[in-house]
This record gives C-alpha cells, structure tokens and sequence, in this order.
C-alpha cells in the first residue's frame, strides 16, 4: 500500500498520467508551442546528460560515443529489435499460459475445443507476421517504376514533374522515399518496425492482415482468460471471503474490490497476461479499424498526415499565407509563383513539400484516389492486377471494348 493506495492501482494511476502527459506534449492540444518548449527542454538536458557523462575519468567518451552509437542504430536504421519483442511477447505470453494454465482447461465454464484452438490462432498470427516482415512492398528501381506508373497525379499531393533526388527514379504518384529502407515504395503507407519493412503495394494486405490476427488472437486469450480466472473465482469460493474488521468486532464479508485484489495477487502471472492481452487487444481493435478507414477512403497513412497538413492551412489560411509573405520578404524564392490557373497542373504546379501558402487552390481539392469501396478493396488485395503500366491498362480496357463491339455486330 502507497498513501493508503493499493500497488496497482497505483501503478495504473501513474501509466496514465504518464501517458496522458505524452499526448498532450507530443500528440495534444498544447500545439506548436507545447511541442517547441519540449524540444528545448530536451536538447537542454541532453546537452546536460552529455556533458555529464562525457566528464567521468577514461570510459566518458566511450560511454557518449556508444550511446549515440545505439540510438542510431535503434531509432534511424532497420532492425529486428521489435521483431524480436513481438515475438517475445506472444510466444512468452503462450508458454506462459501452456505451461501454468492450460491444465484448468476443459472445465464448466471454458469448453474442452479451447484446448486446441490457442495452438492454431498463435500459430496463423506468427503465419501472418512472417509473411508481413518478409513480403517486398515493391521497391522502385529504374526497371521496375513503370509498373507501379497505375495511379494518375492529382497535382497537389503528387506532381509530374519530381524525380527522387535519393533513388535518381522517376517518382510515380502515390510512392514515398524511405530513409530506412533506402527504396522508394509504391503507394507508401508508412514504415512498421515491429515487421522491420515498409508497408507498401504489395505487403498491404499482408499487414492488414497481421493486424486482424494479432487482434484477434489477443481478444480470444482475453476471452479465455476471464473464464479462466472466474472458475477460480468459482473454485476457491471467494465470494463467502470474509474479514475480521475491528471497528465493528466481527467478521463482515469482503467487498468486491477486496476480492480483486486478492485474485490479482495470488494469481498475478494470469491477471497480468489478462489486461496486457484486453488493452492490446481494443488498441489492435481501433488500429485495424483505422486501416480499413482508410482503403475505404482511398487514402494512406502518409496521405492522411498531408490532407491533415492541408486542412489546417486551409482553416489558417490568411495567417499562413502572412507567414508565407515574410518569407519571401526574408528569403529569395529561387523559382516562380505558380500562377492560379496552373495549382493542379501536374506538369507545372510545384510538390506539396515545396508547395507555399498562396500556392494552394482557392478550394481544397478531392482526394483522386477515392475509387469506391470495392476498388479500394481490390487495388489492396489484388495489386498486381494494377500493376501493368497505364498504358497496358488503357490497352486491355480498349481491346475489351473491341471484343463488345465486335460481339454485339455478330449478334
């Protein structure tokens, strides 16, 4: 007990004022102020911490030296580090379970088929996180660009005329450089570390798929979890516990909370496994739904954060187009104003990273990418249907025509 608080819930009391100070600082409403002054601070007490370090006799800069060694190798570089804690925590929290629980199965609350079931769904969720981390999302090389050449430009997000700088490859609408992997990648939705690979073109539906298997693998232990600690529940009998309380001199019965947290210390390794696999679950749950969002809006993670981007100089639309005139004051703009008439010209408007405030259309412009639900759907799952080049497209569609035509004469 802490200040009359029991441990856990002063342990969850604490991981939620942590993580609430996380959002509002990094993700929140404390805006571009919030996050300038936990920039400073933090370049502050790394400058601190350097220092300090650096100061110990012989091993200091052996110690700084390493430290920036690992974070860039942890944070600016692939690694299977995730990989290997996804993996961890799935098969360690399975052993977990074969090996301390799986013996209270079959019994009046949990049927003797979940004996079996958990070897088949751990065993399809790593199935599915193999095929996720292994599958090429469909780098872009100089031979293979015009395969993925099937979406048009939209000349706002995605422009004609921009090659990428880093990969010397024509940029087809829709791709994204990775730093990470070195590549560009076709219909770039971002890069996942805990499959070590971006999510592309190609492993798109793979990785959706590792989401609904993770999820549900992780709400099925939940389920099977709670049974599991209610027949013990059941088996000890905790709900005629009782205490001896001196206030009144007697026994009185225990309340709900007592009987909690007499379950969650006695039989912790299970309680534990049970919240870790519920709120994994319900975060997997929003993650997944997230996703399937998306395809049926026809756009990305990465599209989304620069509609987001448009849609706050939209609604700020005279302060940044100010902002927009003291920099050109400032600073020499070392290319032409895109005149009005050309903003979504893919020929001539410029890239949305180069793209000023009085560079955007009077009007925020539709995503070109809305398909319809049924086309997002098989541009996901079947890609290489796409994946023949606009003019091998436009050709099929043509000689398709030809032969309806032709079919309709000979009727």
């Amino acid at each position: 007990m802490i200040l009359g608080m029991p441990i856990w819930a002063f342990a969850l009391l604490y991981t939620a004022a942590v993580g609430a100070l996380f959002f509002f600082c990094f993700c929140g409403a404390g805006g571009d102020v919030c996050q300038r002054g936990i920039s400073r601070l933090q370049n502050v007490l790394i400058k601190y911490a350097v220092k300090m370090v650096e100061s110990i006799p012989f091993c200091g800069p052996s110690i700084v030296s390493c430290t920036k060694s690992t974070y860039v190798y942890v944070v600016h570089s692939r690694n299977p580090l995730m990989q290997i804690l996804y993996g961890v925590l799935v098969l360690g929290g399975y052993s977990l379970y074969m090996i301390r629980y799986q013996h209270l199965v079959p019994n009046p609350y949990v049927h003797e088929i979940h004996c079996y079931l958990p070897h088949f769904i751990v065993g399809f969720t790593m199935l599915s996180f193999y095929w996720a981390s292994t599958t090429n999302p469909g780098f872009i090389t100089a031979e293979s660009w015009k395969k993925f050449d099937h979406h048009e430009y939209d000349g706002f997000l995605y422009v004609k005329h921009r090659g990428c700088y880093t990969c010397k490859t024509p940029k087809v609408a829709r791709s994204k450089h990775c730093s990470l992997c070195g590549h560009c990648v076709p219909r770039f939705d971002h890069h996942c570390p805990w499959i070590n690979i971006c999510v592309g073109e190609n492993n798109y539906k793979y990785f959706v798929l590792f989401l609904f298997s993770t999820m549900f693998m992780l709400l099925y232990a939940s389920y099977v979890l709670a049974f599991l600690i209610y027949s013990e529940m059941v088996r000890i009998n905790i709900w005629k516990a009782s205490y001896y309380d001196p206030e009144v001199g007697r026994r009185v019965p225990a309340t709900l909370v007592m009987m909690l947290q007499y379950m969650f210390f006695k039989y912790y390794d299970l309680c534990g496994l049970f919240l870790l696999c519920f709120v994994m679950g319900i975060v997997m749950f929003f993650f997944l739904g997230y996703h399937i969002y998306l395809i049926i809006v026809g756009t990305t993670t990465n599209e989304s954060a620069k509609w987001s981007e448009a849609s706050y100089i939209y609604k700020n639309m005279q302060k940044c187009v100010d902002s927009c005139n003291k920099y050109l004051e400032q600073k020499k703009l070392d290319r032409d104003i895109c005149p009005q008439k050309d903003l979504l010209d893919p020929e001539k408007a410029p890239s949305f990273q180069e793209r000023l405030a009085i560079e955007f259309p009077e009007k925020r412009p539709s995503n070109l990418y809305h398909y319809g639900i049924f086309e997002s759907f098989s541009r996901v799952l079947f890609p290489h249907r796409y994946q023949l080049g606009k003019v091998a497209i436009r050709a099929k569609i043509a000689k398709a025509k030809q032969s309806k035509a032709a079919a309709k004469k000979n009727q």
